[in-house]
């Protein structure tokens, strides 16, 4: 069996408190008339007992059981983006809707806010990342260089250990041109 714990959805107290929980407008149908809502006309009245006037979503929801979704809804005056899903009975027959819908302007100011997020993670990443390749390029390209330049000063001052030999195993320009010294050196001192 089943156990079913309901609330009256035509009462203003539950949707005020979805409305309240979700942060969205609720409305309830009995097929398109709203039987409860936290909508309010124009006045400030409430909407209840007015009338939807859409055939996409009568069409949609009601006849096809469908959800139907909408961006930038005007509805007395404020965009919504909007949801409306299909309310059925035990035999599952449709007997109405509800529907859901939260200011544009707040979706909108969400996703600025996940942009602004991202865009600061993006940034910090990219940072360290610049952080790593600086810290790279100096162990990896700028101490050979500087130990080549070194022997080749020492070479010039007359003061090289020319025995001394560099490690040429990589294959990258830094060993190409360590390579080169070694051949300078050898050459040096094999003349002497």
């Amino acid at each position: 069996g089943v156990l079913s714990v309901g609330v009256r959805l035509d009462q203003p107290a539950a949707t005020e408190e979805l409305k309240e929980q979700l942060g969205s407008q609720v409305t309830f149908f009995k097929d398109m008339q709203r039987v409860s809502t936290t909508l309010k006309d124009n006045n400030g009245r409430s909407m209840t007992g007015t009338t939807l006037n859409n055939p996409d979503v009568e069409q949609t929801v009601l006849r096809e059981g469908k959800v139907y979704t909408q961006n930038d809804v005007n509805l007395s005056g404020t965009l919504y983006d909007v949801l409306y899903h299909p309310l059925k009975n035990s035999s599952g027959k449709i007997i109405g809707m509800y529907f859901l819908g939260t200011p544009s302007l707040a979706i909108a100011e969400i996703k600025a806010s996940v942009l602004n997020k991202t865009l600061l993670v993006g940034g910090l990443l990219s940072f360290l990342i610049a952080v790593i390749g600086i810290f790279l390029a100096r162990h990896i390209i700028s101490k050979p260089i500087a130990r080549v330049t070194n022997v080749i000063s020492d070479l010039v001052d007359d003061k090289a250990e020319l025995s001394y030999r560099f490690d040429t195993s990589n294959r990258d320009e830094v060993a190409h041109l360590a390579h080169q010294v070694n051949r300078l050196t050898g050459k040096v001192e094999a003349m002497l």
